[in-house]
Formats: structure tokens, C-alpha cells, sequence
């Protein structure tokens, strides 16, 4: 027997895979019990921050820890911490700093080698 819950915008149950009425009755209080250890495992699983230095970050992507130079992101560098952890899925393949206006191809953590550093300048920035 198992049942799927969603958490947002409310709790609802999804899916019910052999769980009779009276059970039902009882897994929203189950679900909002743990519902913040819920959502803390989804982004440690999703994206998260593990680790922050002087030299970058360690991120923990779809399970996979990366270690990411402030050298391929300055912009993360001088971050307020609170901006540099931040971070959430863009899509399946990528993730994003929105505070931050930054976005990286989960791959380009993988094979840093194979997206070289590019930066384009707006005419409106200053010089």
C-alpha cells in the first residue's frame, strides 16, 4: 500500500494505491507533520548549497555533489550568503541563482572544460 501526496499550493492527495477510507482520512495530519522534512530532503535531492569559501561552492545537484569555482561564476563571489543559497532547478537540466540572475547547465558542473566562460555586456552596463 502506498498513497502520493502533493505539499504545494496545499496538501491533496494525488494517488491512492490501496489504502482504504479511514486511512485516507488520516494523511493529511501525516503528510503536514512531516511536511518540512519532506520538502528539506526534496532540495537536498533537487539542488542545494553544502559548502561556501573563499575558493566557490560545493553544490549538491539530482544527488551529485560538485565543487564550482567562483572563477566560472564571479558574479557568485561578492553574493550576499543569503543569495548564494538560493538556489533551485531551472527546467531538468539546469540551475538557477534568481536573487542573482545566474543559471548553469547541470552538465557544465560535470565538464566544466566543455562551456567555456562567456560573458556578454549590455550597452547599458558600465565599464
Amino acid at each position: 500500500m502506498s498513497s502520493k501526496s502533493w505539499l504545494e499550493p496545499q496538501i491533496e492527495l494525488a494517488a491512492n494505491y490501496g489504502f482504504d477510507s479511514k486511512d485516507l482520512r488520516k494523511r493529511p495530519e501525516l503528510v503536514e507533520k512531516c511536511e518540512d522534512d519532506f520538502k528539506q530532503q526534496f532540495a537536498a535531492h533537487i539542488g542545494s548549497v553544502l559548502m561556501i569559501d573563499a575558493q566557490g561552492m560545493m553544490l549538491s545537484v539530482l544527488g551529485q555533489d560538485s565543487v564550482m569555482s567562483y572563477n566560472r561564476v564571479p558574479r557568485l563571489r561578492d553574493a550576499r550568503v543569503s543569495s548564494a543559497l538560493n538556489v533551485r532547478m531551472a527546467g531538468p537540466n539546469a540551475i538557477e541563482w534568481p536573487e542573482l540572475d545566474v543559471d548553469l547547465e547541470i552538465e557544465s558542473l560535470k565538464h566544466p572544460e566543455r562551456y567555456p566562460l562567456v560573458m556578454t555586456r549590455s550597452p547599458l552596463d558600465v565599464i
